[in-house]
């Protein structure tokens, strides 16, 4: 049977073997992880960016949208102004022509 001594030095001998492989591996995995933070930083700040181009679009598409309905208000006003002015000409021929 082995002694106290000699299982506690086998086991730290095992524990200096696993933290040299696996120190490495937790390196690694915070290299990994580190970049996958900066790649998620660097992808929230470009979806960022795409955001604002389409809050700015969709607010030009509004303003569109409302010079759009300002000009064809703008055009039915002129269409009236002009039957008047037609319907105020004929008038003027009829007084004319008597």
């Amino acid at each position: 049977m082995e002694s106290l001594e000699a299982k506690v030095t086998k086991w730290r001998a095992i524990a200096h073997t696993l933290r040299q492989i696996e120190c490495p591996k937790v390196a690694n995995a915070i290299v990994a992880f580190t970049e996958a933070i900066r790649s998620n930083l660097q992808l929230s700040f470009k979806v960022g960016g795409v955001l604002a181009k389409l809050l700015r679009t969709q607010l030009n598409g509004d303003e569109l949208f409302k010079c759009c309905k300002d000009l064809q208000t703008k055009k039915m006003d002129l269409g009236g102004k002009v039957e008047s002015v037609v319907a105020k000409r004929y008038g003027l021929a009829k007084v004319i022509a008597n």
